[in-house]
């Protein structure tokens, strides 16, 4: 028989192994699992902004060379 396959938890302060009972799991609990989500969500929100940023300067300097 196989072993069960282990992994660490994904929340930089948990880090715990465990063993995963669904695939795809990368988390060890729900506490853990919240926390993943509002840093990956915080993350998403960061990027977005980045590139919104980037979007606008780049149509800015778009405009100036026009002129």
């Amino acid at each position: 028989m196989a072993k069960l396959p282990r992994r660490k938890c994904a929340n930089k302060e948990c880090r715990q192994w465990f063993h995963p009972i669904r695939e795809g799991q990368i988390v060890c609990s729900y506490q853990c699992a919240s926390a993943v989500g509002k840093e990956q969500t915080r993350k998403a929100h960061e990027a977005a902004q980045r590139k919104a940023q980037s979007l606008q300067r780049a149509a800015e300097k778009k405009e100036r060379a026009a002129w």
